[in-house]
C-alpha cells in the first residue's frame, strides 16, 4: 500500500474547520499577530500571544508549539509554526511553512490536519496553494507507506473557488503521486 494525501478545501476561517489538529503560521517580525494565527488567538483566549509574551515562542523558522484548544477552535489542539522574518521570500516561505506542517504531522500521528493560509502571501490564493502543494510533495515521500492524511486547507469564503480551481490545475498538470482531490 502505498501513502496517501487527499486534499481538500473548506471555505471557513482555522476556528471552525473540523479536523483533529489546526495549523497556523506565525511571523518572527509581525506584532500583533494576523490572519489565522490572530483569529486562533483570539478564539483561544490570547494563548499564543501569551507565548510570544513569556519569551517560549518567538515566531523563528523551525520553531513549534503545540497548544490544546478547550473549544475555541474546532480541533482539539492547535499548531503553531514560527515562519522566520518577513523579509524571507514569500514562496519559499509557504513551501517551508507545508513542509514542515507535514513532517509535524507525522510526527504527531495525526490523520486529519487542516492548514491555514497565510496572510498577504504570494498575492492570490491559486499561487498559496500551489507553493503549499510543492512544500507538502517535497516531504511527502517520508511519509510511511500506509498513511493516508485528509488534509484541509482553510481558506476565506471568497477564495474557496479559486482554491479549487488550483488544486484542479494542480491535478491536471504536474499532481504529485500519492496527492488525491475527491472534490474534482
Amino acid at each position: 500500500m502505498s501513502a496517501t494525501l487527499v486534499l481538500r478545501v473548506a471555505a471557513d476561517p482555522i476556528d471552525r474547520v473540523p479536523g483533529d489538529l489546526a495549523i497556523v503560521g506565525c511571523l518572527e517580525d509581525e506584532r500583533p499577530l494576523r490572519g489565522a494565527a490572530a483569529r486562533a488567538d483570539w478564539r483561544m483566549c490570547g494563548a499564543v500571544s501569551g507565548l510570544l509574551l513569556e519569551g517560549s515562542f518567538h515566531g523563528r523558522e523551525g520553531e513549534a508549539a503545540l497548544l490544546p484548544s478547550p473549544g475555541g477552535v474546532k480541533a482539539p489542539r492547535l499548531l503553531v509554526l514560527g515562519l522566520g522574518p518577513r523579509s524571507r521570500g514569500s514562496a519559499e516561505r509557504l513551501r517551508a511553512y507545508a513542509g514542515d506542517a507535514l513532517v509535524r504531522v507525522l510526527g504527531l500521528g495525526t490523520r486529519e490536519p487542516v492548514l491555514a493560509l497565510l496572510p498577504g502571501e504570494c498575492g492570490a490564493v491559486a499561487e498559496q496553494i500551489e507553493e503549499l502543494v510543492a512544500g507538502l510533495a517535497a516531504h511527502f515521500d517520508e511519509a510511511p507507506p500506509e498513511t493516508e492524511l485528509q488534509l484541509c486547507f482553510a481558506v476565506p469564503q471568497d477564495a474557496c473557488s479559486e482554491a479549487r480551481r488550483s488544486l484542479a490545475a494542480l491535478a491536471a498538470g504536474r499532481w504529485p503521486r500519492g496527492f488525491d482531490f475527491p472534490d474534482l
